[in-house]
């Protein structure tokens, strides 16, 4: 009889009682694929059922593989079979990799064939048999040849000469200079390819001049020397000049060329700090003292002419004149002797005015008078003068008159002879 799939009723054959106490067990056990979660078959065998703790369903001892373990599934909370890897357990046989760091509690023992795969294990005796083919890196001896396959030793410390000689010179292709012996001074070249040569120092003052093969000589200004020697090196840091540039400071050291300018013109000062510059003198500014008369001035500074050469002034061309002008009320004085064309006076002259022999006037300007000097007669030079209505009057002595005898004829040749001398000086018009 198969376990019923709905509670037992009265109508099946049964009594009332005995269907309320079947239906009981039923509801306690439940029915074929209950679906009551309070029933022990709903929980026995539903898949939905949450784990009571002895659940136990066929699925979870059926299928799954030799080797698996039982095993909760954290995804869905169920007991299923599974394998070593899947439940994270180490099994004893089969490959299988492992997570993690493990610790041993004892030296593991691994097998006694060698590694032959390079993240393979290996065991102390086969190490000891790689390391003893090596050579250690300190206190060790070889026992033959190291074959550098090409590559170089570095980091070589100082070899000692007592171990370390060797018989030749080592060549230059090995790092050496191939040479036994230098002197003190020299100087090592390549003389050829891969071979060097010591050249012989020189006395003091040489310098080391570039070629084939260099050697010391003297430094050729004009062969081995290019560019613009500047002012912080000597020099003038200039290259080109034209004629007449002078050389001046216009910066710290720094020096420029001031052109040339025409004739007639002097170098003025710009002051501290300023570059110089062509120019005129200007007399107010640029000369100090007082001009004496030798070179064309007066020798003082309060408007007096003082000297002791020769005064000459003389108008600055044709028909210039020469203007003596006192200001205010001041007048020309003249000291000493005054000559009008004539350097020369008598003995013991003092004050006096000398006129040297001149020409008479043709006309008389308006307002004026003239003076000149001429022969009244042979050896007789006296003072003429022209008046404004062109009248000369003489200056010079008539022969004596002897007195008139008394009578009338006497006395009129006389008078006469007077009048005759009035006409001569020109003091009286003749008839």
């Amino acid at each position: 009889m198969s376990f019923p799939s709905t509670l037992t009723g009265a109508i099946d054959g049964v009594t009332e009682i005995e269907a309320a106490h079947l239906n009981n067990l039923e509801a306690k056990v439940g029915v074929d694929n209950s679906i009551d979660p309070n029933s022990l078959d709903y929980k026995l065998r539903n898949p939905s059922s949450s784990d009571p703790g002895h659940k136990h369903t066929a699925g979870a001892f059926t299928g799954g593989f030799d080797g698996d373990v039982f095993f909760r599934d954290p995804a869905d909370h169920l007991w299923k079979p599974v394998g070593p890897d899947s439940a994270n357990l180490v099994a004893k046989t089969g490959a299988q990799t492992i997570a993690g760091v493990k610790t041993f509690s004892s030296i593991p023992i691994l097998p006694a064939s060698d590694p032959i795969a390079a993240n393979e294990a290996t065991r102390k005796t086969y190490v000891d048999a790689q390391v003893a083919l090596k050579v250690a890196k300190a206190g060790d001896t070889m026992s033959g040849n190291l074959a550098m396959g090409g590559n170089h030793i570095t980091g070589v410390g100082s070899l000692a000469a007592a171990t370390a000689q060797l018989t030749n010179p080592l060549a230059v292709i090995y790092g050496g200079t191939g040479l036994a012996a230098v002197a003190a001074g020299d100087m090592l070249y390549a003389s050829a390819g891969n071979t060097l040569a010591a050249l012989t120092k020189a006395v003091a003052g040489n310098v080391l001049l570039s070629g084939d093969s260099p050697g010391w000589g003297k430094v050729g200004l004009t062969t081995h020397v290019s560019g613009t020697l500047g002012a912080g090196n000597g020099g003038t840091g200039l290259a080109a000049y034209a004629v007449g540039d002078l050389l001046y400071a216009s910066a710290a050291n720094a020096l420029s060329k001031l052109a040339d300018v025409a004739v007639g013109n002097v170098l003025i000062s710009g002051g501290v700090g300023v570059a110089p510059s062509w120019g005129k003198v200007g007399l107010t500014s640029h000369v100090d003292g007082v001009l004496p008369v030798a070179n064309g001035g007066t020798g003082t500074a309060t408007g007096s002419i003082t000297g002791t050469g020769a005064l000459v002034l003389a108008a600055g061309g044709a028909n210039q004149n020469v203007t003596l002008t006192p200001s205010g009320t001041g007048a020309t004085i003249l000291n000493g002797n005054v000559g009008i064309g004539t350097t020369s006076f008598g003995a013991s002259a003092a004050k006096a005015l000398g006129m040297g022999a001149g020409t008479a006037p043709t006309t008389a300007p308006a307002d004026m008078a003239q003076m000149w000097v001429q022969d009244q007669a042979a050896g007789n030079a006296c003072f003429h003068f022209l008046t404004e209505l062109g009248k000369t009057i003489k200056l010079y002595q008539q022969a004596h008159l002897a007195d008139p005898a008394a009578d009338v004829t006497a006395l009129a040749a006389w008078a006469a002879n007077i009048n005759l001398y009035l006409e001569n000086l020109g003091l009286m018009a003749s008839t």
